[in-house]
């Protein structure tokens, strides 16, 4: 079970190595000529700078969420963000507690009679 967890632990870190570092070249490049982008757009169609509040586009008349285009500096402050960051620590608590108290349920359950067939297969998925 030990290696289990520490296999997981080492993809866990690859994954989001990765993930941090893709965002690091042309995604984030493509972030700020877009935004730039949209600033022109909304100046030129209001003759106004644009706000941090929200960008409202000009080619199809659709209002963009008000994050949209923001640096994740800027987007810190948000009620969005930390709704989203409170609602993922949560959740990820309550997931580890269910994952840990499985074993203990499934046992409970009459796992031991089968082997511990049924924990077995929950640890493989």
């Amino acid at each position: 079970r030990r290696n289990l967890f520490i296999g997981f632990a080492c993809v866990n870190f690859v994954l989001q190595s990765a993930c941090a570092f893709a965002w690091c070249g042309k995604p984030l490049a493509r972030l700020r000529a877009t935004q730039e982008a949209e600033i022109e757009a909304q100046s030129d169609a209001n003759g106004s700078a644009n706000s941090e509040m929200g960008v409202e586009a000009s080619k199809q008349g659709v209002k963009q969420p008000r994050l949209h285009g923001l640096t994740l500096r800027k987007q810190l402050g948000y009620f969005e963000f930390m709704f989203a960051t409170c609602f993922l620590s949560i959740n990820i608590f309550r997931s580890n507690g269910y994952l840990g108290t499985n074993k203990e349920l499934l046992r409970q359950l009459g796992d031991a009679e089968t082997g511990y067939l049924y924990t077995e297969i929950f640890t493989i998925f």
